[in-house]
């Protein structure tokens, strides 16, 4: 057995790939992403109107995505609009087509 190999990931880089995964996987905050990118930059009570849920729980799934970078926020006229992080999804997408 080869002891000398050594994995290619060390412990942070799964951690934040399992955090991504995580927040990415609900279906509510795949339909808050997948408006943001049809969309734009969406306030909370925006994307509550398209999904059609409470915006009170809009903005819970969107603490998480913000906490995991999914989403990022900007301030625009006083209000808290969202954004899709783009660069993020397009590394996620192109790592799982590497792996399948």
């Amino acid at each position: 057995m080869n002891t000398k190999k050594h994995l290619p990931l060390n412990d942070t880089q799964v951690e934040k790939a399992t955090q991504l995964f995580r927040a990415y996987k609900h279906p509510i905050r795949y339909k808050i992403i997948d408006s943001l990118l049809l969309h734009g930059n969406l306030t909370a009570a925006e994307l509550s109107s398209f999904i059609g849920m409470e915006e009170q729980y809009i903005l819970e799934q969107l603490d998480i995505l913000t906490q995991s970078d999914l989403v990022r926020i900007k301030q625009q006229n006083g209000w808290a609009q969202y954004v899709a992080n783009e660069e993020i999804l397009i590394r996620m997408k192109n790592s799982i087509a590497r792996l399948i």
